[in-house]
């Protein structure tokens, strides 16, 4: 995929699992939308390709249900860990 030009890779490894992420940044320029993402509790890690076209609802709805944990990033892959 480095022939795409991927801006960032990652790695998590979860002990009985290893994600692994190349990245194109296009909405979140940041390190903020870096890939794997992983909640702030570290129970949860989420790779994600694709495109959430209502983020920003999403967002709206779910920031109250979040108790105190903002989004950090733009990234939609961080709207849908927090919605899982």
């Amino acid at each position: 995929m480095t022939y795409r030009g991927p801006d960032a890779a990652g790695f998590w490894d979860g002990g009985a699992c290893l994600l692994a992420h190349r990245r194109l940044k296009v909405v979140d320029l940041s390190e903020a939308g870096a890939q794997p993402l992983v909640t702030p509790d570290g129970l949860h890690a989420l790779v994600y390709n694709g495109e959430l076209y209502n983020d920003a609802e999403l967002r709206h709805e779910l920031t109250p249900l979040l108790q105190g944990h903002p989004f950090a990033s733009r990234c939609d892959t961080e709207t849908l860990l927090a919605a899982l």
